[in-house]
């Protein structure tokens, strides 16, 4: 991987490009030329933190998924795009008939349509990009992975994606959908990925005969899909619980009482999810990072915004390590008072906020080098996490000024993020470290950092199972929720196949767990997603 390399391109390509060709609003206000670092990174689904570290030389090797969505992101063309694959230590992918490469000038075509929806396509029916307004109407279908990529797999197999049709269809649609298929490998018989998706059709249960449908080419109209409810009404969809087979790796199956259900969180806006704050009834109030957020889940998937932070006077743009200014940490009262992190790179906007009525005020000031991460109420005070000071800051809970309660080497950053998650348990504050990959104990006496694990790199949060020590943590870099025994024992409980994506977030309330994923890594959806916990 060529890192300083990738991150010139990056820098480079970023910069030729202006708001107008992307859809995105200038706001009427000074900016540097090209876009900001956060619009590319919302464009490409991904965390404002990651691409900074992509542009600045120190972020991981990104995968092919996060290549391809940075290449849609910034417009690229193949021979960019190949280029972009090379400098990240990726082969370049092929440029053959089943091609995913999206140009530039259909991009701006499908930008521009904002009256209708619309997405783009292949022609096995992977969706590559679409408009909000599909994004509203349909669902984000380009949210899937593996075979569930394609909407023909999706037919035959997810019995939701069926129930948008009338009844009275679905032997035509099965019928077109198994056409389009067999034209497709008629025209690349040795595509491996077309064989794939042909080859378990040919004995799905709901898919007529192969043999029996005679050859045509594809001149069906779009199916005409049934919505009983106007897009923003509808229920929160369900995703069904990943099965794997016994033993393969990365696939656990769902013992009873333990599906878990995803929420989602209208990525399209900017909402990735960041921080959670659990409420009674199975709700909760969770901090959308990029949008400048605190936002309300119901228990049936429902999103209400609480609140949407000012832009600062200049717009931002001197927020530490992120660049532009974020929504953090969340934490909810025993009065249901609603409190979150601002960090905005400006004295009088970073801090500790209250919302009432959807009115934010400012209750504990932090200097504008701090970059306030998570956020707890530990009795008449609070406790924060300073993840570029490498610092614990307190404060009283009615307000006022803030004090270093805890710093030091192990919390840090080494890079990026130091302190970041945050737990008081068992006589003591708990800090995770982003860069180091440590979960550290302090004594709420005081005294130095005892580390009570290690090797979790990229941990983003972390709490408590209720079994002693035993701790659930958020694994962002690699999309996973992890099991950590007071031994040290490891066992990872869920991962991409159960809808992890940038795993930000986890909160335990009794048997209950909540994990926010926001899409960081991988370009997908953002979620809350709700799992039991085994006992």
């Amino acid at each position: 991987m060529e890192r300083n390399e990738l991150a010139d391109f990056l820098r480079r390509r970023r910069a030729l490009l202006q708001p107008a060709d992307v859809g995105v609003p200038s706001g009427g206000r000074c900016r540097t030329p090209g876009l900001r670092r956060f619009e590319v990174a919302q464009l490409a689904g991904m965390s404002p933190d990651y691409y900074a570290r992509l542009e600045q030389g120190r972020g991981p090797r990104p995968s092919a998924a996060a290549l391809t969505a940075l290449t849609r992101a910034l417009r690229l063309t193949v021979d960019e795009r190949g280029h972009l694959f090379r400098l990240a230590g990726h082969q370049a992918p092929p440029r053959t008939g089943g091609d995913e490469h999206v140009s530039r000038g259909l991009l701006r075509l499908l930008d521009g349509l904002t009256g209708l929806p619309a997405l783009i396509a292949t022609d096995l029916n992977v969706v590559l990009a679409q408009n909000a307004m599909a994004d509203a109407l349909l669902g984000e279908r380009s949210r899937f992975r593996g075979l569930a990529r394609s909407c023909t797999y999706r037919w035959f197999t997810d019995p939701a994606m069926r129930e948008r049709h009338p009844a009275e269809d679905h032997d035509h649609e099965s019928r077109a959908q198994v056409d389009d298929l067999r034209a497709t490998l008629a025209a690349r018989p040795s595509d491996p990925a077309a064989r794939e998706l042909v080859e378990p059709r040919r004995a799905a249960p709901r898919c007529p005969s192969w043999s029996c449908f005679p050859c045509s080419a594809r001149r069906r109209s779009p199916p005409e899909e049934k919505h009983d409810l106007p897009p923003d009404r509808r229920p929160a969809h369900r995703r069904p619980p990943h099965r794997g087979r016994p033993g393969e790796r990365g696939h656990r199956r769902h013992p009873p009482g333990r599906r878990a259900r995803a929420r989602p969180l209208r990525p399209g806006r900017g909402q990735a999810a960041e921080s959670i704050a659990p409420e009674p009834g199975g709700g909760a109030v969770v901090g959308m990072i990029p949008a400048r957020q605190v936002v309300r889940v119901a228990p049936d998937g429902a999103v209400r915004v609480l609140v949407t932070m000012p832009l600062p006077p200049d717009g931002g743009g001197t927020t530490p390590v992120v660049g532009t200014p974020v929504v953090t940490g969340v934490a909810r009262s025993d009065r249901g008072d609603v409190y979150f992190l601002y960090s905005a790179g400006q004295g009088g906007l970073t801090g500790t906020w209250q919302v009432r009525a959807g009115t934010p005020r400012l209750v504990v000031p932090l200097p504008a080098d701090a970059m306030p991460n998570a956020l707890v109420i530990d009795g008449d005070r609070f406790l924060v996490t300073d993840s570029a000071g490498g610092r614990i800051w307190q404060a009283p809970l009615r307000g006022g000024a803030a004090t270093v309660w805890s710093a030091g080497p192990a919390l840090a950053p080494d890079g990026f993020f130091g302190a970041n998650g945050l737990k008081v348990h068992d006589g003591a504050v708990w800090a995770s470290n982003y860069d180091r990959g440590t979960i550290v104990r302090i004594p709420l006496t005081g005294g130095p950092a005892e580390v009570r694990a290690t090797g979790l790199a990229g941990v983003d949060d972390f709490d408590f199972t209720g079994r002693g020590d035993e701790i659930l943590a958020a694994i962002n870099q690699d999309s996973k929720l992890v099991r950590v025994g007071a031994d040290g024992s490891r066992e990872t409980l869920l991962d991409a196949g159960d809808g992890m994506q940038g795993t930000t977030a986890v909160a335990v309330r009794g048997s209950r767990v909540y994990v926010a994923n926001g899409a960081n890594l991988v370009g997908d959806d953002s979620n809350l997603l709700v799992a039991r916990l085994r006992r």
